[in-house]
């Protein structure tokens, strides 16, 4: 019969150490999951199987399924699938069967059963077949006989139970072969539809009566004296197990021996059961039943598990087994039912009974108390029932469609909770009654004073004399509205317009932008917007814009002034002139402004930027918190700076230098520029135009890149040098500049700019008279000279050889932005003794005198020394406070006056 299955195919396991694998891939190759069918299933060392089929038509569609893997318990079992090697045929590969030698056992089927199903049988054993047999014992005498028609003799017959099979063994395979053909000629056997099938050889074992604390290694070891155990599956129910074994022989001599405890059968796949023959138990447990129990009950039970657990253990003592988990409820026989001793059929045929009284009586214990519900109430009555019960040891369960509400615990906690339950039902009966008589009034009042009078207390006095009063506030229609009893509507409304007459009124004038700031913010939600200015401060006061000012409410006269200061200190505006209103057409500009918008949004910290008026008088203003306007003034304030245009000059003394840059440098400063700065070359001069943040940094390049520049003087005094140079001007630069990069430029002696620059050499022009050949220094550069600058808001800059620029203007040096501020004071230390120390005071505050005072007692510090304090509410951020004596008619304070602004530069 194995050369039935001879389409072979090789298949190559992903992981070798998978558990019970020859299973799992019998189990697999059946199913639907891989295409395949009915075949048998060999593995070999665990890594490569042979699988052969009973069709080409299986073997063709598990080919052509491209992805074979089994799911485990932990991963995935990934298969390889192909045909075998050529020059191994089928019949090659098929293995034969293992005649034990024992009486081979056959069993029958129905037509349907017995073509194979999703089982793949084993090893075919030649003595050993099935036969489809009749469940009533009539028919199965009929077909007793119906088989010793067939077979005169030499044959055992057992019919299985519960089934439609028998199962026939004979003496040896000839009686088999003669009885499996000569079925298909029998009318009678035809007649009864009957199918016969041989059974495969076992390797499996049925062993009942296992002791309680046996496992599934106990057994491996007890049986592993026959023969090696392959794979033991433990059922705990009937305490039984399947144990197989690698070689189907070890069957036959476990059969053999004598066993007193436990029994041994032989289990055939093929039958899904074993084969007992005159040794079949005849007990079984008693089918489950189920019972229908109160779905509140069931609910309690199913949120107490302490509950159920109790019951639990009183029907297990009772053999019984309970399964909560719909409400109808399954009981089902416990293993241990079989297990007593001297157990009886009459003891399992009174198990349902006893188990469903017990059961029963178990219930009785609860109790559910079942409460109606008006349908306009539904959420007032639930809600209010669970708030009550939720620290009892009961549980709600609604029934909206029946209009219930079932309370569901112990009787006596049921019991106990009834009164309150009823005074739930007769609270809330009584608020319907009042939905039904009450009346409802709506009358205006401004969201201000509403706020202003809540604030003073009137809903708590309104809600103690009225507790059952509903109030609430349309801010839609500012309008307030009450529900209730018409005593308690008129009541609550003669309060609110007493309340609302006491509140005293003042007008307040604003700034205008300030005013436009108040009327954006109070569209949005004016009660947060109240709370903000007043109420997170302590004050009871509220505001209404009108079209003349700014109307603030509060209960008292004291309140209003309180309001009134708050809105001077907390609200403020800031008028920025702009020097050209092309700034504020830049897209920069915008981004600039709703960054700010964006970065204060929140409540407390917002602003306006407004920017009136015309061209040429144009501003920026702005509006809102006086924190966030500070903030805002000084970004705003950095952006005009930086943005505003400026013309700035360069000047140099040299044309040659002018035209070395311009002609032959444009490459290094052309790229720096770009469209950013607009560059003109004069005769001695250089000149920047554009924005100020751009024109500085190319102002500095250029100058960096003058100071880079070499420049000096060659005086032609040999005869005819002049008049050789004159007539070969050309030809004498274009060579200079060939061979040496440097560009000439010829001057007449009485040139202006030579006589110049002759006597800043001469005079060595901030070196502090010292001679330019004692310092080693070239006889003209221009590290060697001062550029002056002039640009357009007036002042001059001056750039001595060692790279300082002084700027000069004219001005209030209190109104100064520079970083630093430059000041005399006495020996004293005392600001307000003299002019400019005294104005510088005033403009920083008193706090200036005391940042100097702490840095010692007067008289401590020397001539010239210098202090250095913070600039206060000055416009630069430090001041440097230079200790100079006092004039004493020439007699050498000058020259310490010489040295302070070097001390000064230095710190």
């Amino acid at each position: 019969m194995a050369e039935a299955y001879s389409f072979t195919l090789l298949v190559e396991l992903g992981n070798p150490d998978v558990p019970k694998v020859q299973n799992k891939l019998i189990k697999y190759f059946q199913s639907k999951k891989s295409n395949g069918g009915d075949c048998l299933v060999e593995v070999s060392n665990g890594q490569r199987a042979v699988v052969r089929f009973r069709t080409e038509e299986a073997r063709q569609k598990v080919l052509g399924k491209q992805v074979h893997e089994i799911k485990l318990d932990q991963g995935v079992l990934k298969l390889t699938v192909r045909l075998p090697p050529d020059g191994v045929t089928s019949s090659q590969e098929t293995p034969s069967a293992v005649n034990s030698g024992k009486p081979n056992t056959a069993a029958t089927g129905p037509k349907d059963l017995l073509q194979g199903g999703n089982t793949a049988p084993p090893e075919i054993q030649g003595e050993m077949v099935s036969v489809s047999a009749p469940t009533d014992e009539e028919e199965q005498g009929s077909t007793s006989a119906l088989l010793e028609n067939i077979q005169e003799k030499n044959f055992s017959l057992e019919i299985l139970p519960d089934s439609c099979l028998a199962v026939v063994t004979f003496q040896n395979a000839k009686a088999t072969e003669h009885f499996m053909s000569s079925c298909p000629g029998n009318r009678k056997f035809m007649q009864k539809q009957l199918r016969v099938k041989p059974l495969e050889v076992t390797a499996k074992v049925k062993v009942e009566n296992i002791p309680p604390k046996f496992s599934s290694e106990h057994l491996s070891l007890h049986y592993d004296k026959y023969e090696v155990v392959e794979d033991v599956i433990m059922t705990e129910e009937d305490q039984s197990a399947i144990i197989t074994f690698q070689d189907p022989k070890a069957v036959d001599r476990i059969l053999k021996q004598q066993h007193k405890e436990m029994k041994v059968f032989p289990f055939y796949e093929s039958l899904g059961m074993a084969l007992y023959g005159k040794d079949r138990p005849t007990l079984k447990l008693p089918a489950a039943f189920t019972e229908n129990i109160d779905q509140a009950i069931w609910r309690y039970l199913s949120d107490k598990q302490g509950v159920a657990e109790t019951i639990h253990k009183n029907m297990a003592d009772h053999f019984c087994k309970v399964d909560f988990q719909q409400p109808t409820v399954q009981l089902s026989p416990l293993p241990s039912l079989l297990q007593q001793k001297d157990v009886e059929a009459k003891h399992i045929n009174k198990w349902k009974t006893t188990a469903k009284a017990v059961f029963i009586q178990a219930l009785s214990k609860f109790k559910s108390l079942e409460l109606q519900i008006q349908a306009n109430a539904w959420e007032a009555h639930e809600g209010a029932i669970h708030k009550e019960m939720s620290g009892e040891a009961v549980v709600v369960v609604p029934d909206k469609p029946r209009g219930i509400v079932k309370v569901v615990g112990l009787e006596e906690d049921v019991d106990r909770l009834k009164q309150t339950l009823n005074g739930i039902m007769d609270r809330i009966a009584n608020s319907i009654e009042r939905e039904k008589t009450g009346i409802t009034e709506e009358f205006p009042l401004p969201p201000s004073i509403y706020h202003i009078l809540l604030q003073d207390g009137l809903q708590d006095k309104i809600a103690g004399e009225f507790p059952e009063l509903k109030m609430t506030y349309n801010h839609q229609n500012q309008s307030v509205i009450l529900f209730g009893l018409t005593q308690e509507v008129l009541g609550a409304n003669r309060k609110f317009m007493e309340g609302g007459m006491a509140v005293k009124r003042r007008m307040v004038q604003l700034d205008n932008y300030v005013f436009e700031f108040l009327q954006k913010n109070n569209e949005g939600d004016e009660e947060q917007f109240t709370s903000t200015l007043f109420t997170s401060q302590g004050i009871n006061a509220g505001l209404e814009l009108e079209r003349k000012g700014v109307q603030l409410l509060a209960v008292s006269e004291e309140v209003l002034s309180e309001a009134e200061n708050q809105l001077d200190t907390l609200l403020i505006s800031q008028y920025i002139d702009v020097e050209d209103s092309n700034v504020l057409k830049m897209s920069e500009w915008q981004d600039l402004v709703t960054d700010l918008e964006k970065a204060f949004n929140t409540p407390s910290k917002k602003c306006i930027i407004r920017t009136p008026g015309v061209y040429p008088s144009l501003q920026v203003v702005i509006s809102g918190y006086k924190q966030t306007v500070d903030s805002v003034r000084k970004k705003v304030d950095d952006y005009l700076c930086q943005n505003t245009p400026v013309d700035e000059t360069l000047e140099v003394k040299s044309k040659a230098i002018v035209k070395f840059i311009e002609e032959h440098n444009k490459n290094a400063w052309s790229d720096k520029v770009k469209d950013t700065v607009k560059v003109s070359f004069k005769d001695k001069a250089i000149c920047l135009s554009g924005i100020r943040v751009y024109v500085k940094d190319c102002m500095d390049f250029f100058q960096n890149f003058i100071s880079s520049t070499s420049f000096d003087i060659l005086r032609v005094s040999k005869p005819g040098g002049k008049k050789f140079f004159q007539e070969k001007e050309a030809m004498c630069v274009e060579e200079v500049l060939r061979q040496t990069g440097c560009v000439v430029h010829l001057v007449e002696k009485d040139d202006q700019t030579v006589q110049a620059m002759e006597d800043t050499d001469q005079k060595g022009f901030g070196s502090h008279g010292k001679s330019l050949q004692q310092h080693n220094h070239p006889t003209f550069s221009t590290q060697n000279q001062h550029r002056l600058i002039q640009s357009r808001d007036g002042s001059d800059r001056v750039q001595t050889k060692e790279g300082l620029t002084i700027i000069l203007m004219k001005g209030n040096i209190q109104d100064a932005t520079t970083q630093v501020v430059v000041n005399t004071v006495g020996l004293d230390l005392l600001l307000h003794s003299g002019a400019v120390s005294n104005a510088i005071l005033k403009a920083a505050g008193p706090r200036l005198q005391d940042l100097i005072n702490e840095q010692g007692p007067a008289g401590s510090a020397a001539d010239g020394a210098v202090i250095i304090t913070d600039g206060c509410n000055l416009k630069s951020k430090l001041v440097f406070h230079t200790i100079a004596p006092k004039w004493d008619q020439g007699k050498g304070a000058a020259q310490k006056v010489v040295s302070c602004p070097h001390i000064s530069l230095t710190s």
